[in-house]
């Protein structure tokens, strides 16, 4: 899927030639590839499995008790880490795809390239005997957002910004100088983005059902 969505990506962006352009590449999601029976399933290239280890090593959160509590065997929950970094691995052969196609076609410079996720994996770390997104751990809250706009955007530079998902489209607007719709929701929080101090006033709830 990600080798497909690359493609249709080219062709779009050939398409375009030198106007304007939104693209947004939702591709598979790494998960921890378990089929409904519990055992590992298959989900990414065969080419990536080799270049990881098998049995595959859990973190050094993973304590032995998540693997003891977990309804999976250990071989399965292996097997499971080991097709989310086979998907990893190929999200990030796709994303690397992309990043040389603007370079080749002269766009790296003025194309605002953002990385992004929904939300993070708890994978048995803290002796939690969940396997997925279900305790407020940094695993699962931190999310990746990672932003490359020369010029605009400093390289290697982190910004501390309370920021959620909906608050992406208006901020997006706001560095490519477009005046975001007025029936959207979320901030504009594209000056925080170039370094500007985060809007005061921000508040989080967060909710969590036992």
């Amino acid at each position: 899927e990600t080798e497909g969505l690359a493609r249709f990506a080219f062709e779009f962006m050939d398409e375009c030639g030198d106007a304007p352009f939104f693209l947004c590449l939702s591709p598979q999601q790494p998960h921890w590839g378990l089929g409904a029976d519990g055992t590992p399933r298959r989900m990414a290239p065969e080419r990536f499995y080799p270049q990881l280890p098998e049995p595959f090593a859990f973190p050094a959160n993973v304590r032995a008790e998540a693997v003891a509590r977990a309804p999976e065997t250990p071989a399965s929950l292996q097997g499971g880490a080991r097709n989310h970094c086979a998907m990893i691995l190929a999200l990030d052969e796709m994303l690397g795809a992309v990043m040389d196609y603007l370079d080749r076609t002269g766009r790296a410079d003025n194309t605002l390239l953002v990385f992004t996720s929904d939300h993070g994996t708890q994978a048995g770390a803290h002796g939690s005997p969940f396997w997925q997104k279900k305790r407020p751990y940094e695993e699962s809250l931190r999310v990746p957002c990672v932003a490359r706009l020369p010029g605009v955007l400093e390289a290697g530079a982190t910004r501390d910004a309370l920021m959620a998902p909906v608050d992406f489209f208006p901020t997006l607007c706001g560095l490519c100088g477009i005046r975001s719709p007025r029936s959207v929701e979320g901030l504009d929080l594209s000056a925080a983005w170039r370094g500007a101090p985060a809007t005061p006033g921000q508040d989080a709830l967060f909710c969590m059902n036992f």
